[in-house]
């Protein structure tokens, strides 16, 4: 892991197991662990899809960066912080990660991520996985520009395996 750093950022799309992973990372290494999402949805009362549905994806994306620059700016301790997929639409926030965290792309196969009901339903993706995929295809680009490593799997405890050995 970088020097200036003590926090491990989890990107990836929605499905990706970032917050599984993630939990899962953060108790094997001994670190905390923020959801980013679950975070938003503390401070304001509502849940991403509530947020996009009430006011719309850039008033989210907005209230996202600055929970991220907040987290950022504040913290001090071990942390793994699992991101919402599209925390890398905004250039600034692919900056904040790639400056902040060691960055960690999450890609699961989509023939996995498709067999849970509940991913599909969350925006942006409204139950399409022909939505899915074009989401994923703009996206893949932002991904890897912002990653320090790339971990593709199926098996959670596969993916913390190979993070740890990673950053050791």
């Amino acid at each position: 892991m970088r020097n200036k750093s003590n926090i491990i950022s989890l990107i990836g799309m929605t499905g990706a197991g970032k917050t599984t992973v993630g939990q899962v990372l953060a108790e094997r290494l001994n670190f905390g662990f923020l959801d980013l999402d679950l975070l938003i949805t503390e401070k304001t009362g509502k849940n991403p899809s509530e947020l996009f549905d009430l006011y719309g994806e850039e008033a989210f994306r907005k209230t996202e960066s600055e929970e991220l620059e907040n987290i950022f700016r504040s913290n001090d301790t071990n942390l793994i912080l699992s991101c919402g997929g599209g925390i890398v639409l905004k250039e600034k926030n692919k900056e904040l990660i790639k400056k902040n965290s060691f960055a960690v792309w999450l890609l699961r196969p989509l023939d996995e991520i498709i067999k849970n009901e509940e991913i599909l339903k969350r925006p942006p993706i409204n139950n399409d996985v022909k939505n899915y995929i074009k989401i994923f295809k703009r996206r893949e680009k932002l991904y890897a520009e912002t990653c320090d490593l790339k971990i593709e799997y199926i098996h959670v405890p596969a993916a913390v395996k190979n993070i740890i050995k990673a950053i050791n």
